[in-house]
């Protein structure tokens, strides 16, 4: 059976990072396994240099959150359950890691939890193990202001507050999907060993 190991949560909470570490603890426990990564953001932004009429987009138009619509934030979520969807075909045994931020809705864009049920394919739960970080607000500001001085990348503060303030995990459990909320300010490494044991793969040969 394949497994997919979700990471979401809404922005600056630690995905990225917790990501990264679930990934290289996985290469050191099951050396012989390819573990396929995936991230919304970064399929968002393949979506968005595929949308060259500027149709969905306004940057480098000077619109504050670029986007004009939910398009290419939906077009990420369906680019992420499209290729895992042919992954789990062509491999019983695959392993991916999945990055996906969510939060709430404004203007347009529909990034919560209930939304993106509409976008993957429900076949793939059976393959998964979900963990939603949790973080609390003032930490994420903290943390995101801190990431644009470092290195000018960041979500802007209007994106923060509009459509990142909170999330709400709770959609995926009512709709039967077990969400696993942990606490995104604990160690990335310890996390990722919870997450290993709660996905349950099977020891290496």
């Amino acid at each position: 059976m394949a497994w997919v190991i979700w990471v979401t949560g809404p922005a600056a909470c630690g995905k990225s990072t917790l990501t990264r570490t679930v990934v290289e603890l996985l290469t050191h426990e099951r050396p012989e396994a390819a573990v396929t990564v995936l991230s919304d953001e970064q399929l968002l932004l393949e979506a968005v240099a595929a949308d060259l009429g500027h149709t969905h987009h306004r940057h480098p138009f000077g619109d504050w959150r670029f986007v004009a619509d939910g398009y290419l934030f939906d077009e990420g979520v369906r680019r992420i359950s499209d290729r895992l969807a042919d992954l789990v075909a062509a491999d019983p045994d695959a392993v991916a890691v999945v990055e996906l931020a969510r939060g709430g809705h404004a203007d347009g864009v529909d990034v919560t939890y209930r939304h993106a049920l509409d976008l993957i394919d429900p076949r793939l739960w059976q393959h998964s193990t979900v963990v939603a970080l949790a973080v609390p607000w003032p930490e994420r500001c903290r943390r995101n202001l801190a990431r644009i001085r470092t290195s000018g990348h960041g979500t802007a503060a209007e994106v923060m507050e509009a459509l990142y303030r909170g999330a709400d995990p709770g959609e995926w459990r009512r709709a039967g999907i077990t969400a696993h909320v942990l606490d995104g300010r604990t160690h990335p490494r310890e996390l990722a060993r919870q997450i290993l044991t709660r996905a349950r793969l099977p020891a290496t040969r």
